[in-house]
């Protein structure tokens, strides 16, 4: 911690510029770091359960319905009926939560738009077995 001080005192001033000012900067850049993990960790987690399958939520019936995004806490089903806990359900965005008491939670979402794209593709046309929003 004594170096990251006297580091963080030698650039300082840069051209005119403040680049670090001090300890609270570093911690600043620290916790980036432990949010930049946590979304590479959650984006690992949403490849996965793409990769296991998940269910891809849409609303509305065909040809007028549409996709919404996972939303932690909501009532998500199919017919009416709750799906059952631990289902995974996903979106067009990348986004997939798991099933508990009727509700998503525990969401993770992912960049890789070939990967949900592929997920896409295969539900086209079968909305009706899709999960719906109530």
């Amino acid at each position: 911690m004594k170096w990251d001080l006297i580091f963080l005192s030698a650039i300082t001033v840069v051209g005119g510029f403040s680049i670090l000012s001090s300890a609270g900067d570093l911690s600043r850049i620290r916790e980036i770091n432990r949010e930049k993990a946590t979304l590479s960790e959650l984006d690992k987690i949403a490849q996965e359960r793409f990769k296991k399958g998940c269910l891809l939520l849409s609303s509305g019936k065909y040809p007028n319905f549409s996709f919404p995004l996972v939303e932690e806490g909501k009532r998500v089903g199919v017919k009416n009926q709750s799906l059952p806990n631990g289902t995974i359900v996903c979106d067009v965005q990348g986004g997939t939560a798991t099933i508990r008491e009727g509700k998503m939670n525990n969401l993770a979402s992912t960049s890789d738009r070939s990967l949900v794209g592929r997920t896409i593709k295969k539900f086209r046309g079968g909305s009706y077995s899709q999960p719906q929003l109530q």
